[in-house]
């Protein structure tokens, strides 16, 4: 939270009356620190709630379609998925439907958990991890794509890496808010 207020800070002064007289906007040595700073700055708010909290991301299974029918081989062997993540855990779902998988914070790491069938004891279990921040972790790293429509949604898609699985997993990301799209996001 402390970080937040204080690129809401830095933000406002970039636009107090002293950088407007003095056009530090315009001047070469400023460019590249306000355009990271403001970048920072819409990331921030797209990921706090107004409470000062951090915001959660709805994480869902994509649907089948003929069209997806190779990528989605992986579901047959597959049958269930779950979320897992510090301090919760989803109940699991069947892969063949295109349903919620769970609500995770944004900056928890996410375990997804594919099992073989769930209604068969000791059915083996495959975890696909993912590093701190998560859902930003999977946009960033398989190159996700924001929704035309509801440009809250991001659309990830990465190689299952299941023994026996082919295909990919496609995951449907809501955010609580519009994250920037990739080439906007500060590279510092």
């Amino acid at each position: 939270m402390a970080a937040y207020n204080l690129l809401k800070n830095i933000t406002g002064d970039l636009v107090s009356t002293n950088f407007v007289k003095y056009k530090l906007r315009d001047r070469p040595e400023w460019k590249a620190f306000i355009e990271s700073v403001e970048g920072q700055q819409k990331v921030a708010t797209a990921l706090w709630d107004d409470d000062g909290s951090f915001g959660t991301c709805t994480i869902s299974l994509a649907g089948t379609t003929d069209a997806t029918r190779v990528t989605d081989a992986w579901r047959r062997t597959w049958r269930n998925m779950r979320l897992s993540f510090a301090g919760g855990n989803s109940e699991w779902i069947r892969t063949e439907s295109d349903e919620k998988i769970g609500d995770v914070p944004v900056q928890q790491k996410v375990d997804l958990l594919l099992n073989q069938n769930v209604l068969v004891p000791n059915s083996p279990t495959f975890t696909i991890h993912t590093a701190e921040w998560g859902p930003l972790w999977l946009i960033h790293r398989y190159k996700g794509e924001r929704d035309k429509i509801d440009p809250k949604i991001w659309q990830v898609e990465f190689p299952v890496g299941a023994p026996g699985a082919t295909g990919s997993v496609r995951l449907k990301l809501k955010f609580d808010r519009v994250l920037p799209e990739l080439d906007k996001w500060p590279a510092r």
